[in-house]
């Protein structure tokens, strides 16, 4: 009777964990984890332009856009759909050169950069989640 209750209580466990976790990958930006070459190559796949955001460890700003924005649903809806997201580290790796390419001068830096690797739109600093949304909504890819 004892190892049915345990049973119950891990199975019970596990699935709360699972429920959970389903739950935070569909809210907020999906930032993939591939290199910056699966990027441009998934970017050309889904034909849908990548959305860059490079910031750094030390900074502020980048650690409350990524709690306070990237995380909200609607940016999460919104982003998900239309880009394929990327986030690095502008002092380190591939986020480094494409900090130099770009001119980057101030963190967090938000890009959109088309399939061969040219800079669509950009913009610096904080932007709370409801502005984020349009001002990327504002961005005609298209005629870029």
């Amino acid at each position: 009777m004892k190892k049915i209750g345990k049973t119950i209580l891990i199975l019970s466990v596990l699935f709360f964990l699972e429920s959970t976790t389903d739950k935070k990958e569909t809210e907020g930006i999906i930032f993939l984890e591939v290199t910056w070459q699966q990027a441009l190559k998934k970017s050309v796949e889904e034909r849908k332009p990548i959305f860059l955001s490079l910031s750094t460890s030390w900074c502020g700003w980048c650690k409350k856009m990524k709690q306070n924005v990237f995380s909200d649903k609607q940016v999460g809806i919104y982003f998900n759909k239309n880009f394929i997201n990327v986030e690095l580290d502008g002092e380190h790796g591939e986020g480094l050169r494409l900090a130099h390419k770009f001119g980057v001068t101030e963190y967090p830096t938000l890009f959109l950069v088309d399939k061969s690797e040219n800079q669509l739109f950009s913009t610096e600093g904080y932007h709370e989640a409801d502005d984020l949304i349009k001002l990327f909504k504002s961005v005609d890819v298209e005629k870029k």
